[in-house]
């Protein structure tokens, strides 16, 4: 059917032995991590639609994430995934909004589990993390509007400003791919001071309030 969908949820049984439980959670952390059982439900359904519903042979099956703006189910690909593996742009034409989502490619079981992961596979204490201006690039691209360009210029970047702003329709879109751009050719000069500063010169102290709190709260993780 149309919409339809499947939820995956794990359990395991607790025990009282302390070294036998953390064994146990590490051995279900490896198996969700490496045996990915999402994409072999997938595949088996798949499968079974194939084998005994010819009429729905070729249906398309796709992994959904929730969008934080609108609270619509959005399904991921490479098209609304741009530039970053952790960035999904809502489906819902009156949203439209990026938001962030936990990556399928690195499926981890607890909120907990994802943070420790995407700290140690950045390689970097979590003071770092949170200074990686890449964090914030969904909220400025949401809500910078048609500044987008100004931001562009102000970040050193004008001479792009044409070439994206025709090759982008929707103004989150061209604010992303400056800022991502920004950051590829400056790397480590590419930081969250700079950004703000840019910010600073546009006088959007709204977005600069919204990094702050995006701060505090990877903060919290």
């Amino acid at each position: 059917k149309d919409n339809s969908h499947i939820a995956l949820q794990y359990c395991y049984q607790k025990l009282d032995n302390s070294i036998l439980a953390t064994l146990l959670k590490s051995t279900v952390e490896i198996s969700v991590y490496e045996n990915r059982p999402h994409d072999i439900v997938k595949e088996k359904l798949l499968s079974l639609i194939n084998d005994r519903m010819p009429k729905f042979k070729g249906a398309v099956i796709r992994y959904y994430v929730r969008c934080s703006k609108c609270d619509s189910l959005t399904f991921i690909d490479n098209k609304n995934q741009p530039y970053n593996d952790n960035l999904v742009q809502c489906q819902n034409e009156s949203c439209n909004k990026l938001f962030e989502s936990q990556s399928v490619k690195d499926w981890i079981y607890s909120k907990e589990e994802c943070a420790n992961d995407r700290l140690q596979r950045a390689g970097c204490e979590q003071q770092t993390y949170r200074e990686d201006p890449s964090h914030y690039f969904y909220i400025v691209a949401n809500e910078i509007g048609t500044d987008w360009s100004q931001l562009a210029a102000y970040l050193g970047f004008s001479k792009y400003i044409d070439a994206i702003d025709c090759d982008y329709h929707q103004i989150p879109r061209k604010a992303l791919k400056i800022l991502t751009k920004w950051q590829e050719n400056l790397n480590n000069k590419a930081t969250i001071e700079s950004l703000v500063q840019a910010l600073q010169n546009l006088k959007r102290q709204d977005i600069i309030a919204e990094i702050g709190r995006r701060k505090i709260e990877l903060a919290l993780i």
